[in-house]
């Protein structure tokens, strides 16, 4: 009997690797700054066709900042017509009015997320670069206006851990949007030396979200709040963690055409899997063997605290891309967990054999 494949259900779009802004924990080590390495709309329209056809609902477009092309919205308003939920993540320095007035046209179909990295221009710039702040402000008060479904995205690092409160508050209550706070950087691209100078220690992220952020969500039970925390780190009651279903019903399109795991992924080769510039996204979805791999991952062959995890065959050890960068290791624990166990913090009600040593470093 055939093997089953399962429904393609994401596409997660990175238009373009150029952008306007070079922020500190960037997961890119540099920027290609060079368009014309970018394919021009047309072939990601007839990706969202492609991936349509295999069952694709959502898509997801980022950069890069998505925002320096212009047929940003050409992608969106055509992802909108076949049926599709949109997604566009921008840093918001860049989008106009008219462009404003075109997603507000899309109704519910169509989500922006903004980062906004601080709630004063010192600390915002500092992490995002000068010039920065205001504008971004002045989006996002835009986009609430405008009643367009909005979220902040804020990654934590020791320059604004004092100001979350001060930017959730600000974006829920205030604009009445989204919030999601990333606490962990991610230890790929310029994030490697980031993660290592300007993170915040677990110690502190626990404080602040047990202080803080964990009963500002349970006041809130209808407010969108998501924190990038790994489900066994989360208290039970907290649904708003993130669980990515790379491999399963997922795939990445970059601004080339690679094909790979997920949207950051298509510079990695172990993600690769291939160009469809050169191949069909059915061909791969459905044949492809470097991607049957990641689709048939087993999670009890993780390595370390992952893989004695009671959450492993729902988390499957989180981002394997940054996994890897930071042990060479495919099987290789998540970082962000495997550092929690390592200094003896990580929940024992969430380990299937409390008994059993998982140190890996």
């Amino acid at each position: 009997m055939a093997k089953r494949i399962p429904k393609l259900e994401v596409v997660a779009f990175s238009f373009t690797n150029r952008c306007n802004l070079s922020c500190r924990h960037c997961g890119y080590d540099h920027l290609n700054r060079d368009e014309q390495t970018e394919l021009p709309v047309e072939f990601f329209i007839r990706c969202l066709k492609d991936a349509r056809r295999l069952g694709a609902h959502s898509a997801n477009i980022t950069g890069g900042e998505v925002f320096l092309r212009d047929d940003c919205l050409d992608l969106v308003a055509a992802g909108v017509e076949m049926g599709y939920f949109m997604t566009v993540e921008s840093n918001g320095t860049l989008i106009t009015d008219a462009d404003i007035e075109k997603l507000q046209s899309f109704g519910d179909k169509v989500r922006i997320a903004i980062s906004l990295d601080g709630m004063t221009k010192q600390v915002h710039e500092k992490v995002r670069g000068p010039n920065t702040f205001q504008r971004t402000l002045a989006v996002l008060k835009k986009l609430s206006k405008a009643g367009i479904p909005s979220r902040a995205n804020t990654v934590l690092q020791t320059e604004n851990i004092l100001e979350i409160p001060q930017i959730a508050r600000f974006t829920v209550d205030e604009l009445q949007m989204g919030f999601r706070l990333l606490p962990f950087i991610l230890e790929y691209g310029k994030g490697a030396c980031a993660c290592k100078t300007d993170g915040v220690p677990y110690e502190q992220i626990q404080e602040l979200t047990e202080g803080f952020l964990y009963p500002f969500i349970r006041e809130r039970p209808d407010a969108n709040i998501t924190i990038g925390l790994k489900m066994a780190l989360v208290p039970v009651d907290i649904e708003g963690h993130l669980i990515c279903p790379w491999g399963k019903s997922m795939i990445g399109i970059g601004p080339t055409g690679i094909a790979s795991l997920c949207h950051v992924t298509n510079n990695v080769e172990a993600f690769v899997f291939g160009n469809l510039q050169e191949t069909t996204l059915s061909d791969i979805w459905k044949k492809n063997g470097q991607l049957s791999k990641f689709r048939d991952f087993d999670p009890n062959t993780l390595n370390g605290v992952c893989g004695n995890c009671l959450a492993r065959e729902v988390c499957r050890g989180g981002c394997r891309l940054n996994a890897f960068s930071s042990y060479g290791d495919l099987l290789a624990p998540d970082s962000q967990c495997q550092v929690v166990y390592n200094m003896g913090m990580f929940p024992e009600f969430a380990l299937e054999h409390p008994e059993q040593n998982c140190w890996y470093e």
